[in-house]
């Protein structure tokens, strides 16, 4: 089966001439592919990340206590919901934005990447490197989908 033709027409105005070019795509195939963020993930940037805050259908209550875990914790929590703790926030500006607009903000988040933990800062997007095995350490966390 022979795939669809398409015709592009482009309008050009060059010095006040108007020319039309067409382009014969016969020996393309046209693929559209949206990355969908699947909920509770939601899309930070060109990121779908979960910042942990309460969800209860992820056991997460209103008292906030299941929002904070280890880096291990964290790490398996993100595995089990469809995602992996997140490597990092790629676009600050947007996380900045997405954290004045859901419930309880952002605090200092947990990420992790080549078996180097951070803790990463919501007010300017640095990393603070963190030990992993760091006794007692809780914390928020962001998990990205997979």
């Amino acid at each position: 089966k022979m795939p669809a033709v398409f015709t592009i027409s482009f309008l050009v105005m060059s010095t006040g001439v108007y020319t039309t070019l067409t382009q014969d795509l016969s020996n393309y195939v046209v693929v559209r592919s949206l990355y969908q963020c699947i909920p509770p993930y939601q899309r930070v940037g060109k990121q779908c990340l979960f910042f942990s805050r309460p969800h209860s259908p992820w056991g997460i209550s209103d008292t906030w206590k299941q929002a904070y875990k280890s880096f291990y914790d964290a790490s398996v929590f993100c595995l089990e919901h469809g995602g992996r703790l997140a490597h990092k926030v790629s676009d600050h500006y947007s996380a900045a934005r997405h954290c004045r607009q859901i419930r309880g903000g952002c605090a200092p988040s947990l990420v992790a990447r080549h078996g180097h933990c951070f803790q990463w800062s919501p007010l300017d997007g640095r990393e603070d490197e963190v030990p992993c095995r760091l006794p007692d350490l809780k914390a928020r966390f962001i998990c990205e989908q997979e």
